[in-house]
């Protein structure tokens, strides 16, 4: 049986949520939704964040050309090199920098030091609850929805 993830992170991939504030968040989610479980991931380095198999392909941020999959892993694999510090990745479409956390992921997926994890939800998150934890966090967050 597959599982479904809904995973949040901050948009900013060198956020990082205190212990604190992750517990406030999980209590805020587990009074909207039931779930498996919901829990909060922390991580020494900044680490790629997924949709596992819901990823379908990836775009420019510019001109929103599609980027291929060999192209964008060898940008990754420089990319771990150094820890996913430097995320600078030079789109081959349109010759713009940007970072690979800015790249259109469809489905997102994002960097991040940190996540809170929410495994079979038995709803999606409202917005109200998203704009709730985005005050909470004192961040914008991105929500990734992911498939194994």
């Amino acid at each position: 049986m597959s599982e479904y993830i809904i995973r949040i992170i901050p948009e900013q991939e060198k956020v990082y949520f205190h212990k604190a504030l992750s517990q406030d968040m999980i209590n805020c989610i587990s009074r909207e939704i039931k779930a498996d479980s919901i829990s909060c991931e922390e991580y020494d380095e900044i680490s790629f964040i997924d949709c596992g198999g819901n990823l379908e392909e990836i775009s420019c941020p510019y001109c929103h050309e599609i980027i291929p999959f060999d192209i964008w892993g060898d940008a990754m694999e420089k990319a771990a090199q150094s820890g996913f510090t430097d995320l600078t990745f030079r789109t081959l479409c349109c010759g713009n920098e940007c970072s690979l956390n800015e790249l259109e992921y469809n489905f997102p997926c994002g960097f991040a030091r940190c996540m809170i994890e929410i495994v079979n939800p038995d709803r999606e998150l409202s917005e109200p609850l998203i704009q709730q934890l985005e005050e909470l966090s004192e961040n914008k967050l991105r929500i990734i929805q992911a498939h194994y």
